[in-house]
């Protein structure tokens, strides 16, 4: 959605490579207008339902694409859950009945009892999920700022993961995001400063059994 003309190709050529053949495409952290956003999408030649949160009353800028292939109508209900700081968003497909929940969090400067506040509803909206979880999933994502999420040592270091440096996820967080898959990213996506090192404080958790993840 950049307005420079050669930043918003280069942008657009990245998202072609990794648009094709997926079921559903969320992105964080973007500027720009609904108009901007169609121009982008027909630069990359993508066919789709979306939704887009910039310029929503302190929604954030939260974009959700659906293929054609996915769905033959989408039907997206955006609730802002701490103003300007986190929001959620279902989406229905329609003909399959399948829902997603998307949570847009930015930890940063919540009180504890806003951080509770939310905890409470992921952990309402992991039970809903579990009720039929082949029809509906959660995908939850944002700058946490803490560092990864308690796990087995012995698994940690099976699977690679790198030590991490920043606070430990404060006892709201731990118990809210309590039954939910931690997706470890491939690269670093934030430069300590004072400490010369990188870490991943922008997480991402999927609501869904690891079994289904698998298949």
């Amino acid at each position: 959605m950049h307005h420079d003309p050669p930043t918003a190709a280069n942008r657009a050529a990245y998202l072609q490579q990794r648009w094709q053949g997926k079921g559903v495409v969320c992105l964080q952290e973007t500027h720009g207008s609904t108009a901007r956003l169609a121009d982008q999408l027909r630069l990359v030649g993508y066919r789709c339902r979306s939704f887009a949160s910039f310029g929503q009353n302190d929604l954030g800028g939260v974009v959700t694409v659906f293929p054609y292939t996915s769905a033959e109508m989408v039907n997206f209900e955006p609730r802002m859950v701490v103003r300007g700081r986190v929001l959620r968003v279902k989406a229905t497909l329609i003909p399959h009945s399948c829902d997603l929940i998307v949570w847009n969090i930015h930890n940063l400067d919540l009180q504890a009892s806003q951080q509770k506040y939310v905890a409470d509803r992921l952990q309402e909206d992991l039970l809903w999920a579990g009720l039929a979880p082949r029809q509906r999933s959660i995908l939850v994502m944002g700058d946490f700022n803490f560092r990864a999420l308690p796990a087995d040592p012995e698994e940690a270091q099976a699977a690679g993961r790198r030590e991490e440096h920043g606070p430990r996820p404060p006892r709201h967080w731990r118990a809210g995001l309590r039954g939910y898959t931690e997706l470890q990213p491939a690269e670093p996506t934030h430069w300590v400063q004072n400490r010369g090192t990188y870490s991943s404080i922008d997480r991402i958790y999927v609501g869904a059994p690891q079994r289904l993840q698998c298949q």
